[in-house]
């Protein structure tokens, strides 16, 4: 029994001794990676710069007249025999607004410029033309997304200055001319979509309604004062534009 129990022993320590060495001198383990030879950005999303607070752009705008017929000629007409009033359309890109964002929120403060022409019309022939142009002082919130579209709603107050162009046929020479109340105020609701197409820069739809105040003056032949004039300029407006954010 002994014996065996020597053979045992022997067995153990001829396999513990090994072990030991083992454990006295463990295998070099490879050098950790240091964090500053990873690149940051597979480390962490990139970061993007934060849109500026400051907006500029500008607009086309056809619009269409709320009320462009009125009376008959000499009875309750806009002037005179002028019974109506047609839009005249400006295609050039002249509706420029800039706008602020207030304290990182969803509010930007902006004005914006406008200008609209009606040509006025008595079945025959035109006496000239009427004319409104202005700023619009407005208050505007807008709906930051995930997605390119963000959409907005306005609301402003418009300061009109009105005008007459008379034709040179009906103004015979300066005999006939037309005094309007130059101030007049509109008070504006309107609401878009702006889609960025690239770094800041959006493509702009936009829709207004403008509620104007009746324009009102006065025709007069040779100095003398012939009858009233009244003139309403309220329109629905439809936009396309660019506008930058920086």
């Amino acid at each position: 029994m002994n014996g065996c129990k020597g053979v045992i022993l022997s067995c153990l320590v001829a396999a513990v001794f090994p072990l030991a060495g083992w454990a006295q001198e463990p295998a070099a383990l490879p050098e950790p990676v240091e964090q500053a030879k990873i690149a940051p950005s597979i480390l962490e999303p990139e970061t993007e710069s934060a849109p500026g607070p400051w907006m500029i752009g500008t607009r086309i705008t056809q619009f269409e007249l709320q009320d462009d017929s009125r009376g008959t000629r000499f009875n309750d007409s806009f002037m005179g025999s002028v019974t109506e009033i047609k839009d005249e359309q400006d295609d050039t890109p002249n509706k420029l607004f800039v706008q602020y964002q207030v304290v990182e929120s969803a509010f930007w403060v902006g004005v914006s410029y406008d200008h609209l022409e009606a040509k006025t019309w008595d079945g025959i022939g035109s006496d000239g033309s009427v004319e409104i142009d202005g700023f619009i002082p407005y208050v505007q919130a807008r709906w930051e997304n995930e997605t390119r579209a963000v959409p907005y709603v306005e609301l402003g107050l418009a300061f009109y200055e009105a005008s007459f162009n008379e034709s040179e046929g009906w103004s015979d020479g300066g005999r006939r001319t037309v005094d309007l109340d130059s101030n007049v105020m509109g008070k504006e609701i309107a609401g878009g979509v702006a889609i960025n197409v690239y770094e800041g820069l959006s493509v702009d739809l936009y829709v207004r309604y403008m509620d104007v105040e009746d324009i009102t003056g006065e025709y007069s032949i040779d100095g003398h004062q012939e009858g009233d004039v009244i003139f309403t300029m309220s329109h629905t407006a439809y936009g396309l534009g660019l506008e930058y954010r920086f």
